[in-house]
């Protein structure tokens, strides 16, 4: 990072001394490659928001489609059956509504 913004430290030397010390701006590769980084995180970063936020709609849909299970027509039909059954039974051996 420090390379891409302040470029790279090129050491002049003659005769083994350090005659200047000067600043070359940073590799245009350098840049493009730091860019496609930074593109590549951004990317992925978005990637792993969206499945968070899916996991969670995920989890609130479960949660509300478990909340509430109707019964399937079979069954009910089966126990209003058993119900009838029952009542007309208490029906028969108490004489409720009968006159005798």
């Amino acid at each position: 990072m420090d390379r891409l913004v302040d470029g790279e430290e090129e050491v002049i030397e003659r005769d083994g001394e350090t005659v200047a010390v000067r600043r070359r701006p940073c590799d245009a590769r350098l840049l493009l490659f730091f860019l496609k980084r930074l593109e590549d995180r951004r990317s992925s970063h978005a990637a792993l928001e969206r499945a968070v936020v899916l996991r969670g709609l995920d989890r609130r849909t479960a949660a509300a489609q478990n909340a509430y299970n109707p019964p399937d027509a079979e069954k009910l039909s089966n126990g209003r059956d058993a119900l009838r059954k029952e009542l007309m039974a208490l029906h028969k051996q108490y004489g409720v509504g009968n006159e005798g």
